[in-house]
């Protein structure tokens, strides 16, 4: 989880932020009751953001906060990658959480807090596993949601499977291109060739 009220002007809907992590609470109390989760909350960003107290205030408003562990602020993206791969799930509003997630074939859920968190479920074929923050705070919405998404990891890591792949072969294609546009500029239009083959 993270704070969006103050982070741009285009966020919207930002008086929902109380009520959403008071409904992610009580979300991730329901799974802890009905499906014996144990839960990690994982800050990915310090100060100015500060996940990390987002993520006490979160753990603060479960009733099962006994259950849930706050870890700290991985060192860096490959340390905050190896937690993500042994989660069942990843709920997350932060986009790196859920690109750590797909890239490792671990069913995500994802609170809209920008659009850039549904394009990206959209690339990976998950928009029906995101949900906007007006949707997030009504009453026993998270709840339902992230059981049944729970539910459903098995039969949505193959999809992500497949995914995984793909979001590997571009991030190394990402590189290939930035150092083609600060050396080689010749390379820019194969390159661009192999981005447009990779199709999620």
């Amino acid at each position: 989880p993270r704070r969006w009220k103050t982070a741009s002007a285009r966020v919207e809907h930002p008086e929902a932020e109380s009520r959403v992590l008071s409904e992610l609470a009580r979300a991730l109390d329901a799974l802890v009751e009905r499906r014996r989760a144990t839960i990690l909350l994982l800050p990915l960003q310090g100060h100015p953001g500060d996940d990390a107290a987002v993520c006490r205030e979160v753990a603060a408003r479960m009733t099962h906060a006994a259950d849930a562990r706050v870890l700290p602020a991985p060192a860096n993206a490959e340390a905050a990658a190896d937690v993500l791969a042994s989660c069942q799930l990843v709920v997350g509003m932060r986009l790196h959480s859920l690109i750590l997630a797909a890239a490792s074939a671990v069913p995500f859920y994802g609170l809209e807090y920008m659009p850039k968190v549904r394009f990206f479920a959209e690339q990976v074929g998950a928009t029906r596993w995101t949900a906007g923050l007006q949707r997030a705070a009504a009453g026993g919405h998270l709840s339902a949601e992230l059981l049944a998404a729970l539910d459903a990891g098995p039969a949505r890591r193959a999809t992500l499977e497949r995914v995984a792949g793909i979001l590997r072969r571009l991030a190394l294609l990402n590189g290939r291109l930035l150092a083609a546009l600060l050396s080689d500029r010749s390379q820019l239009p194969a390159l661009g060739a192999q981005a447009h083959d990779l199709q999620l």
